[in-house]
């Protein structure tokens, strides 16, 4: 990926009008495949909101934080 800025900020403020909704329908469209599909369900999700965003360098700074924020919870939870 081509990065067009060097510092891109994420928003950590809600841009939802009813994130309670949202997570809702998320869980029920995840129950709706089940268990064996969850993965690529949430994956093609991923890459249809990707195409929505458009831009590459926000996209890598949330590939990013999500990595360190998944890595962060690891070691967190396995006490390292």
């Amino acid at each position: 990926m081509s990065q067009r800025r060097t510092n891109i900020a994420l928003r950590f403020d809600s841009a939802f009008e009813d994130g309670d909704a949202f997570y809702a329908a998320l869980v029920d469209a995840i129950d709706e495949v089940g268990d064996e599909h969850a993965p690529q369900f949430l994956s093609r999700l991923v890459l249809v909101l990707a195409n929505q965003i458009g831009r590459e360098d926000v996209l890598a700074a949330a590939i990013k934080m999500a990595l360190e924020d998944t890595q962060s919870g690891e070691r967190s939870t396995n006490g390292s």
